[in-house]
């Protein structure tokens, strides 16, 4: 199984590679939108994890949007810490992890997330 993290913070890539590598993911990481688009298309993970705000042309929704209508069996989860767009990206149906978060919630989140698959 494949999964894409998009996030401009490099800590934040290096946990969520290292919780998704844990779950016996393949992994790969981008810092913009933009890029995260491009991985995408070309790699068609079974998960991507996106930060919500991301500088550059495209930011993580736009991206993540494009994403889930591009690429419909895959699992697109928006990360963020602001509360107002957490409940707007719940009520547009995507998943969210909520920012800040450690490594064991991280890890039962992504766990939880390809379980099915």
């Amino acid at each position: 199984m494949l999964a894409l993290i998009a996030d401009d913070e490099p800590v934040v890539r290096k946990i969520l590679a290292r919780v998704c590598a844990r779950c016996g993911l393949d992994v790969e990481t981008v810092s913009s939108g933009l890029a995260a688009l491009e991985a995408a298309r070309r790699m068609r993970p079974d998960l991507v994890l996106s930060d919500l705000h991301m500088p550059g042309e495209v930011d993580g929704l736009q991206a993540c949007s494009i994403i889930r209508r591009e690429l419909p069996g895959t699992t697109v989860v928006m990360m963020t810490g602001d509360a107002e767009a957490a409940a707007a990206l719940r009520a547009a149906g995507f998943s969210l992890l909520a920012k800040p978060f450690g490594a064991e919630e991280a890890a039962r989140f992504v766990a939880g997330a390809v379980g099915g698959r």
